[in-house]
């Protein structure tokens, strides 16, 4: 993943007063394939119980709204 990226993930996630986690994940999804051609990095939404590609994955409301929040922070930093 990429680094710079990663720092303005992180960067919006605290500004929600949020303490960032750094997550070591098998889950590549398109991000691998897509790292050959532009920065790379995932957004991780907390699910109950930890389960998730799943279909018992369930987050809640307020999570969903802090991920979205945090996702539009991101695209504002990124095409200023």
């Amino acid at each position: 993943m990429d680094s710079g990226l990663i720092a303005v993930l992180e960067s919006a996630v605290k500004q929600e007063d949020i303490a960032p986690m750094r997550l070591p994940s098998g889950a590549g999804h398109d991000a691998v394939a897509m790292a050959n051609l532009c920065p790379a990095a995932m957004l991780f939404v907390r699910c109950k119980g930890g389960v998730s590609h799943n279909p018992a994955e369930s987050i809640t409301v307020e999570d969903a709204d802090v991920a979205a929040r945090v996702l539009v922070s991101v695209v504002k930093r990124i095409v200023a």
